[in-house]
């Protein structure tokens, strides 16, 4: 973008304005790093103090954000679903997101004894798992990790990048998730949660490790849920 230092803006809000526009059009996405001082200078021809300047009023206005020796990125929309144990998918597509689900791996596994207990499985054989990072408006926010029964393997032939999970369950079970009993932690991103949150690994996470049961508590699956809580939240309300 060519400046015009005879206009009466300012330089850094131009630069600041054509930074704004490379956001808008997907040059510089959510969760990505956006091109060093150096570059950036080089780019519109301006100093540091100017450049400084055009990127602390979007540090300010939430569009991007510092990292201490990482460096600048793009904050991503946050998005607040309103009852925790929801259907993501449902949820994205009653505001007018898109969903999409990437699965990661999936296939029987052998389970650490958190797992098969909260599962009510026997520890001696494996379980159904089935890793899946979930997006809005592409833009990735949860990483999850289900949980299945052996003997529950329809899960790993549906097709699970589209259909609600729980939708799935029903259709080949007749049973309706109903209850959710939920644990919150904070815990730090791996190197693979990292990649597909396009984050520094070790970036703090919000954990829900969640058993889904019926009305009458037979247990249908457990899972977790690994969220970066600068793009998704949960709002849990009480009466």
């Amino acid at each position: 973008m060519q400046l015009n230092p005879k206009s009466q803006t300012p330089l850094y809000r131009q630069v600041s304005d054509a930074l704004v526009k490379s956001l808008s059009d997907g040059t510089y996405r959510p969760g990505e790093q956006i091109p060093s001082e150096d570059k950036l200078c080089e780019t519109y021809g301006v100093s540091r103090v100017t450049l400084r300047a055009a990127v602390n009023l979007l540090v300010e206005d939430g569009k991007l954000k510092k990292l201490h020796g990482k460096g600048t990125f793009v904050c991503a929309p946050v998005f607040v679903e309103t009852k925790a144990g929801g259907s993501f998918t449902k949820f994205c597509r009653q505001i007018g997101a898109v969903p999409r689900t990437d699965i990661i791996s999936s296939g029987k596994v052998s389970a650490p004894q958190l797992v098969t207990h909260h599962l009510g499985a026997e520890p001696d054989r494996p379980v159904c798992q089935i890793s899946r990072a979930r997006y809005i408006n592409d833009v990735a926010a949860i990483f999850e990790i289900d949980y299945f029964r052996s003997d529950d393997d329809y899960i790993l032939h549906a097709d699970m990048s589209i259909a609600p999970i729980a939708d799935v369950i029903k259709e080949n079970t007749g049973l309706e998730a109903s209850r959710f009993e939920d644990i919150f932690d904070i815990v730090r991103a791996t190197d693979e949660q990292a990649a597909i949150f396009r984050c520094p690994p070790n970036t703090p996470l919000l954990q829900v490790r969640q058993t889904v049961l019926t009305l009458d508590r037979q247990i249908l699956y457990y899972n977790e849920q690994y969220i970066l809580s600068e793009r998704y939240k949960y709002m849990v309300s009480y009466v």
